[in-house]
């Protein structure tokens, strides 16, 4: 049963970090056109709105790690993991980035959510990427025209 209920709450918290990241690049696209800063700025504002988008989503998914660890007893972490929020914000960067070092690993059924932060965290990096490329391809085309 826990299995169960660990996959639906990576499911839930899927649909919740790509509602954040569609609406970071949604607050990007709008917002980008009408700041005042030269254009040729633009790529470090995409950027950094779009790295602020991914700290919140691995925050999310490393207060899911303390949820599921402390409060639900999902699973764990193998040692020497010692329960603080660094530690979790760390195991959720490493997930998130599909980087996987760490000292500790997941047991029981987090390594389901973190199995599916990788995925979730590969793919929306991959969104970002398209997404600067594609608004710094289109502002490179207007003004070479």
């Amino acid at each position: 049963m826990t299995i169960i209920a660990a996959l639906g709450a990576s499911i839930f918290l899927l649909f919740c970090v790509i509602l954040i990241h569609f609406q970071t690049l949604d607050l990007i696209s709008r917002y980008l056109p009408r700041l005042p800063v030269p254009h040729r700025l633009w790529i470090a504002v995409i950027i950094f709105g779009v790295f602020l988008g991914h700290i919140t989503e691995i925050g999310l998914f490393a207060l899911a790690y303390y949820t599921f660890d402390t409060l639900l007893n999902f699973g764990g972490f193998t040692a020497p993991f010692d329960p603080t929020p660094l530690n979790y914000f760390h195991f959720s960067i490493v997930s998130f980035t599909t980087l996987g070092l760490s000292d500790f690993q997941p047991t029981g059924a987090l390594k389901i959510i973190s199995g599916l932060e990788a995925l979730t965290g590969f793919l929306l990096i991959t969104w970002s990427a398209s997404f600067g490329y594609t608004a710094m391809k289109d502002f490179w085309e207007e003004n070479t025209q």
